[in-house]
């Protein structure tokens, strides 16, 4: 809907979990995440509505965050094998990369937004961790 207010238009029409939309830089297009059997894949669609293309074919879970300046690149957190990584997949050769190394079970990366100049990307890491304690009953 229009941000003076007005009537929510529907873009998406599956009976299925869709969400987590971002922007293209030109506002031309749409990156979002729809589930796929028990996956996350992240799809694309016109911002007005449309065909929706999927972009991510690999098993696990994937969640959109941003665009590269230029418009080509969505830059996304993906759970492959119980592993979080953060990648980009290409809009226009739909080429995909990996762009971190992690292996750990325990640390989640997420929310990766590019730099204006599109030379870097910010990103959140949490580490998990956790005890065992005893609790004596009386």
């Amino acid at each position: 809907m229009a941000a003076e207010g007005g009537t929510p238009k529907q873009l998406t029409f599956a009976q299925k979990f869709t969400g987590f939309p971002s922007w293209s830089p030109d506002g031309r297009w749409l990156a979002f995440q729809m589930k796929q059997g028990d996956e996350m894949q992240i799809m694309l669609m016109p911002s007005e509505g449309g065909i929706q293309e999927q972009l991510t074919f690999e098993r696990g879970d994937h969640w959109p965050f941003s665009w590269s300046p230029d418009g080509d690149k969505i830059a996304f957190a993906g759970s492959r094998n119980g592993v979080w990584n953060l990648y980009w997949v290409s809009r226009a050769g739909k080429t995909e990369r990996q762009l971190t190394g992690n292996t750990k079970l325990n640390t989640i990366l997420r929310a990766p937004d590019w730099s204006p100049l599109g030379n870097q990307i910010v990103y959140e890491r949490v580490e998990l961790t956790g005890n065992i304690n005893l609790l004596h009953l009386k």
